[in-house]
């Protein structure tokens, strides 16, 4: 429609079941001054041609060149080989470029609602269901259509992959309901759905109790830290790299007690001020990378069981007269699983968490 429009205005018009002729295009000449019929169209090129300009003072040098990729789509030429761009037609391909509601990106926005997960919104239930509704708005609005019954499934697996028990119970309380296909919430729908999950997080969050840890998730947390305690310690340094490890570690200990600011980069790597860890005469505070004033308290938790799971481990080791020679630092895969489901810990926390272990304690 859009090019049969643009033909009507600087070629000649086109039946309505006529083909798009091929490309090149032509524009033919106007007489303005002495034909009422294509003063109107010259006006109407005006307009079209102020649409291109406010296009070309708007993107980028290079996102009008890539645009000037596709301009066999509104190009016309006069005989001379003066060139001229058809304003709707311009404005066409690029809302095809970036229009989330193409077709071609349908199957995207499916997508992206069936592999939702909390951590991926940092445990924020209200962005994360913002983000799937503004998915599923473009599929619908484009003229597809999401069965029902699969954008509820879709919208309780989503829900369901964080840790907050309280949040957690009444999502499965709901979800059995409409698995037996009984009970109250049977027959729910996806946006009251939305709304009572919305609801039941800002509650939950005013009180203070979304990112309380669940104790046994505490325990699954200490794992990470405690992960190389389970192995016998490394060998001690050769005497001569004693002093520089001694001195290294002194000036780190220097250097992380002094406040420089709320963060601070030592040897490539961010640490964050921490004012919950206090020595009296010694330090006020101190610099970690692996956690911030926010979620402390979580470290801590997991630290306090760190430190009796080292203790268990040295005296089995002791009872039974054997070390394990094995160093390594690993994590399995169950267990990565686990944390970065069931407790919104991304693979890239995850990862710092390992590579810190060594440096904390």
């Amino acid at each position: 429609m859009c090019q049969r429009r643009a033909h009507a205005r600087y070629s000649t018009p086109l039946g309505e079941h006529d083909p798009i002729p091929p490309q090149p295009w032509t524009s033919r000449t106007l007489d303005p001054t002495n034909d009422d019929a294509d003063k109107t169209i010259f006006y109407d090129r005006v307009n079209a041609n102020v649409v291109v300009e406010l296009m070309k003072n708007t993107l980028t040098p290079g996102g009008w060149d890539d645009l000037m990729l596709q301009e066999s789509k509104f190009l016309f030429q006069s005989a001379q080989g003066v060139k001229s761009y058809d304003g709707p037609c311009l404005l066409k391909v690029v809302l095809e470029d970036i229009d989330p509601t193409s077709s071609v990106n349908i199957e995207m926005h499916r997508q992206s609602i069936e592999g939702a997960k909390l951590h991926d919104f940092k445990g924020n239930v209200v962005e994360m269901l913002k983000t799937i509704e503004k998915h599923y708005q473009a599929i619908v609005e484009n003229g597809h259509a999401y069965d029902s019954d699969t954008y509820r499934r879709h919208l309780m697996a989503a829900l369901l992959s964080g840790s907050n028990a309280v949040f957690n119970t009444k999502l499965q309380t709901i979800k059995s309901d409409v698995d037996a296909c009984y009970g109250y919430n049977a027959t729910i729908t996806p946006q009251a759905l939305i709304m009572s999950s919305k609801q039941q997080y800002i509650n939950i969050s005013r009180r203070g109790e979304w990112n309380k840890i669940d104790p046994r998730d505490a325990q699954i947390m200490a794992l990470t830290t405690a992960l190389k305690d389970s192995k016998t310690a490394a060998p001690a340094p050769a005497p001569s790299k004693n002093n520089d490890v001694k001195k290294e570690r002194e000036l780190y200990f220097e250097w992380r007690t002094s406040n420089k600011g709320s963060t601070a980069t030592w040897k490539g790597r961010l640490h964050t001020w921490c004012p919950n860890h206090k020595k009296a005469g010694v330090f006020d505070g101190m610099y970690y990378d692996s956690h911030t004033p926010e979620t402390h308290d979580t470290w801590q938790a997991a630290m306090d069981l760190k430190y009796g799971a080292k203790k268990n481990g040295k005296k089995s080791a002791q009872a039974t007269g054997t070390a394990s020679t094995d160093k390594s630092l690993k994590i399995s895969e169950a267990l990565k699983n686990v944390l970065c489901t069931n407790f919104c810990v991304s693979e890239d926390d995850l990862a710092k968490i390992v590579d810190s272990a060594e440096q904390d304690f």
